[in-house]
């Protein structure tokens, strides 16, 4: 854990109205890690990895406008701080779900998702993600178009069948030589034909409702691509044990 004196300087920096300086930027929440303390409030600790940041005034005053979840007018110097604190995994952008995405290859107004899966040797891994994936009853599941999986080299040649016919039908496209994971998914990305191409590692699954806070941040045009959060599975005794209870 490392420490860091963070705050906004200059002049404004600390007001919240409009002015040639200032620019609005979007919601944001707090992560889950993010703890306040200390006089005032002003040490935070979180982040990934986890640190800790010492706060002046005009610090505090911006995170706890950031804590009301309302978008607002930042001068240059708290847009400077807002970014460091995106970049240390402190806050992250509060996606607008109800604003409008245009595309001329939408379906009924929804993106459309390729679901591109870079693996080598683990046919089972790939079966499980799969599975997560159809396990997923959210509607933003009806926007994965396609599926491609690409072999990477495996030792035996992988034979990926469909793990539920709600899923679109799977593509398998194979290297003979294994080229590395980023190779692999560029190699996919090329055969992409939907708007928006999700990768996602072999040995990942995923939960429901995971692509809804996702595709909700291309509702502004300045974004190119979005990032979730990847968490450790549970090991198996604390799974089974917390079933059990």
């Amino acid at each position: 854990m490392s420490g860091a004196d963070l705050s906004p300087g200059g002049s404004g920096a600390g007001g919240s109205g409009a002015g040639e300086t200032s620019r609005r930027v979007p919601a944001f929440f707090a992560d889950s890690s993010v703890r306040r303390c200390g006089s005032g409030r002003r040490f935070l600790l979180g982040g990934s990895p986890i640190r800790l940041f010492s706060l002046t005034p005009a610090g505090v005053e911006l995170f706890d406008r950031i804590e009301l979840k309302h978008a607002f007018y930042a001068s240059a110097a708290e847009c400077s701080l807002i970014g460091r604190w995106l970049d240390a995994g402190v806050i992250h952008p509060q996606a607008d779900p109800t604003a409008g995405i245009d595309s001329e290859t939408a379906v009924d107004g929804q993106l459309t998702v390729a679901l591109v899966i870079p693996v080598r040797d683990r046919a089972a891994a790939v079966m499980q993600l799969l599975a997560s994936v159809a396990a997923d009853n959210s509607p933003e599941r009806s926007a994965i178009s396609e599926i491609i999986v690409v072999d990477d080299g495996s030792a035996k040649p992988l034979e990926v069948q469909s793990a539920s016919e709600l899923l679109p039908p799977i593509r398998v496209i194979r290297r003979e030589e294994s080229g590395g994971a980023g190779l692999a998914r560029n190699l996919g990305l090329a055969q992409v034909k939907a708007d928006l191409v999700a990768f996602v590692d072999s040995d990942c699954t995923v939960t429901v409702g995971w692509l809804d806070p996702l595709l909700a941040h291309f509702a502004n045009p300045a974004v190119v691509a979005v990032g979730p959060r990847v968490t450790a599975a549970p090991p198996p005794v604390l799974a089974a044990a917390a079933v059990s209870a």
